[in-house]
């Protein structure tokens, strides 16, 4: 069956330095009855405020995620040094991976999971992307071949439908 008791918390480098970061994620996961929140970093140049704020957030219970791995300011020395959970791998080297445009997947991939991340791969729309990410051991897939972006009141429709349930 499939469950789901998180909230998501999507915020860049700058906004995660404010102050006032740690006091919304508690207020978020008070509100909302929340047993796990995921943190979702999309990263620009982050500096020693951002890891301070996400380690205290993962003291708290949080779960952090690096946002579009792979683009923009996104690097390999970020998994050594970002208290982060998941690494989210960017659609755009999923889909040329697939295409047979590049081979960077086939090392990226045990880099990141031998850092202790977990990998969660964008952009999936087609069977071969899910196989493709089967066969080289990711563990989360995410994209449009299982559902667009839903509001919460959909997305606990299509939860119900899923699993064939009344209450989740």
């Amino acid at each position: 069956m499939l469950k789901c008791n998180c909230c998501k918390v999507s915020k860049s480098c700058k906004t995660t330095c404010k102050n006032g970061c740690i006091c919304l994620f508690a207020a978020n996961k008070t509100k909302n009855g929340c047993s796990e929140t995921k943190q979702e970093l999309k990263q620009n140049k982050c500096n020693k405020n951002v890891i301070y704020t996400l380690r205290k957030l993962k003291e708290a219970g949080a779960k952090i995620a690096l946002d579009d791995f792979g683009t923009g300011f996104s690097n390999l020395t970020s998994l050594t040094y970002l208290p982060i959970d998941f690494v989210k791998i960017d659609k755009s080297l999923v889909w040329s991976y697939a295409k047979g445009d590049n081979e960077l997947l086939n090392e990226l991939m045990p880099m990141i999971k031998s850092e202790g991340k977990l990998i969660i791969a964008e952009g999936i729309e087609t069977e071969e992307h899910i196989r493709l990410l089967d066969r080289m051991c990711g563990d989360f897939l995410q994209g449009y071949y299982y559902s667009k972006p839903l509001s919460e009141e959909h997305f606990i429709r299509y939860l119900k439908e899923f699993n064939n349930v009344e209450n989740i």
